[in-house]
């Protein structure tokens, strides 16, 4: 998977598209300008502070300005992807209101339920797909773009808001902190991680982590885990032909009669009827195991 783009790192006022149209390869951000990154077929892996995310095709995944980041692909043989580089000056030039720029490149962050923006990124990828959109006939379309990229902006900046600090640049390092845990726990990383563990990784105390966490993103490091759980063995029984044994020993329940009726509690259904009812199993793809998060809270 090596040989893949590097993001440049001026700042020249020019969006540069990154397209994948065959197998996709890992491309870098090695700190460079922002960049906006969707997968149009199959899963998205991106590398950041240090742990793998996995994005499923639509959901966007934004790397602000001087955040090394790199973006692979789950099931390299299946997987289409579309990276936009959207560098501060473009940003000011399209949204010159106070703050946008700035909001636009504060905090990396996957973008979950923003799948019109997703959309918006693979039409523009669709209708412009050249190496280099010119700065001047693209400017409708990339403005259609970023705005809907500042709304999403604004919804992560309501968050920021909520987080612990007298002043924004303390509130937004909470935030950050907050955010290296809410990826590792997104990531699958760890099996059982203890409550104690994870909120050192925010640098906070047990109970000022488990309040905090709860106050900004609406739930628990549990029920979090929990969801993140329940999201990937769905994904993984609905679009794989991943044992479904295995599936549940991903995501920690080892014995099967035990994840079908887990499955069932959650879904109506078993997981052998939640993969017959969504595709016949010659278009199953296969997906390498391993282990998932589930911290105590």
């Amino acid at each position: 998977m090596d040989g893949g783009p590097s993001v440049n790192a001026s700042d020249d006022g020019v969006a540069t598209l990154l397209l994948a149209d065959g197998p996709l390869k890992l491309a870098r951000n090695h700190g460079g300008p922002a960049s906006l990154w969707v997968a149009t077929r199959g899963c998205l892996r991106v590398f950041i502070d240090g742990d793998w995310l996995d994005l499923p095709a639509s959901e966007p995944f934004f790397s602000c300005d001087g955040e090394p980041m790199t973006v692979g692909a789950l099931s390299e043989s299946q997987a289409r992807a579309v990276g936009l580089v959207l560098p501060r000056a473009l940003r000011e030039r399209l949204l010159p209101e106070a703050r946008a720029a700035d909001l636009l490149g504060a905090v990396s962050q996957r973008l979950s339920g923003a799948h019109d923006l997703g959309a918006a990124l693979a039409r523009f990828a669709l209708r412009h797909g050249v190496a280099q959109p010119s700065a001047t006939g693209m400017d409708g379309a990339l403005r259609e773009l970023v705005q809907l990229l500042l709304r999403e902006a604004l919804r992560c900046d309501a968050l920021v808001e909520r987080c612990p600090g007298r002043t924004r640049a303390r509130r937004l390092a909470s935030y950050a902190a907050l955010l290296r845990v809410h990826r590792h726990i997104a990531s699958g990383v760890g099996v059982g991680m203890p409550l104690r563990r994870v909120a050192e990784m925010a640098g906070m105390s047990h109970w000022h982590f488990l309040r905090v966490f709860r106050d900004v993103f609406g739930e628990t490091p549990h029920a979090m885990a929990t969801r993140c759980r329940l999201d990937l063995a769905r994904r993984l029984v609905e679009g794989t032909a991943m044992p479904l044994a295995a599936i549940g020993d991903r995501i920690g329940i080892r014995s099967p009669s035990t994840f079908s009726q887990y499955l069932r509690q959650h879904f109506g259904m078993t997981a052998r009827e939640l993969r017959a009812a969504r595709l016949p199993a010659s278009h199953h793809r296969a997906a390498k195991p391993s282990t998932a998060a589930s911290p105590a809270g």
